[in-house]
């Protein structure tokens, strides 16, 4: 499997998605704070190297941290869009941007009280790397359709268990159904209530024979690129325009896989598997 469009699909998701967690690093908007200050994680390493953690000097440490995973990934921006398949030192840079995504979503993990499905909502951004890969090989068949498949199922599975209650409902959710859509909070508990389980459906129906699972992906496209795009549109503030896009362009950027994958699957599912 060769095809051009697909592969370059995935390319430039991988590029932004990247390009979107670089940009959150050089803003110092990362979840590791926790990691550093926690005696159960990192904090003993911590103040063995700086004497106390809470020193003045930690926070300027953890300021050049960000700053260093910010530039390596820019270049595993760079190099999905350099990487072939002779080319494979770019693989190397791909893999340490991976990498920080894992430990992005670690750290959120972590700083949301270690609750799963914190963590689990970001596979299908850690996926799409994965799948950049394989695609640069040419193996585009059955392991491609799982892990695509598997990473949307369980990033919406994620979505819906916040939605329906199961954790608790995140203020952001509440806003952007509030902000977005005018309704009151009562209206936004139940609808959020009813795309938890639209999510959840969706969720089982991209499992189903192929005749069949292909339709769910209309719905994983739309409510994804919404979702996504929400994340940006409820924090713009037109007396600030240049400020909030600096500040909330990334979230939108990094959720580009919640829509790109469920599209990917829909427009080229004969050319995944033959």
């Amino acid at each position: 499997m060769q095809n051009k469009s697909l592969v370059s699909l995935l390319r430039m998701t991988a590029f932004f998605l990247f390009l979107g967690r670089a940009w959150q690093h050089f803003l110092g908007k990362t979840p590791y704070d926790t990691l550093y200050r926690s005696d159960k994680y990192l904090g003993k390493v911590v103040d063995w190297l700086l004497g106390d953690k809470n020193a003045p000097i930690a926070a300027d440490v953890l300021y050049n941290i960000n700053t260093f995973f910010g530039v390596l990934l820019l270049l595993a921006a760079c190099s999905v869009l350099l990487i072939n398949k002779r080319k494979s030192y770019f693989k190397i840079c791909i893999k340490i941007g991976w990498c920080i995504l894992f430990l992005t979503a670690f750290g959120y993990y972590v700083d949301k009280f270690r609750v799963a499905g914190q963590f689990f909502e970001y596979s299908a951004q850690l996926v799409v790397p994965y799948l950049l890969l394989l695609a640069v090989k040419y193996k585009m068949k059955k392991k491609f359709l799982f892990w695509a498949k598997f990473a949307i199922a369980l990033t919406f599975v994620c979505h819906g268990l916040y939605a329906v209650g199961y954790y608790p409902v995140p203020g952001n959710f509440m806003n952007m159904m509030i902000n977005s859509f005018g309704m009151t909070n009562d209206q936004a508990q139940l609808w959020l209530f009813i795309i938890g389980i639209a999510d959840f459906i969706f969720a089982v129906g991209v499992f189903l024979p192929k005749g069949i699972w292909r339709y769910f992906m209309y719905y994983g496209l739309v409510w994804g690129f919404l979702t996504a795009f929400a994340r940006l549109w409820v924090n713009i503030d037109a007396s600030f325009l240049d400020a909030t896009i600096s500040q909330y362009t990334f979230e939108f950027l990094v959720r580009m896989p919640h829509f790109i994958v469920p599209l990917i699957l829909l427009k080229y599912r004969r050319d995944i598997v033959i």
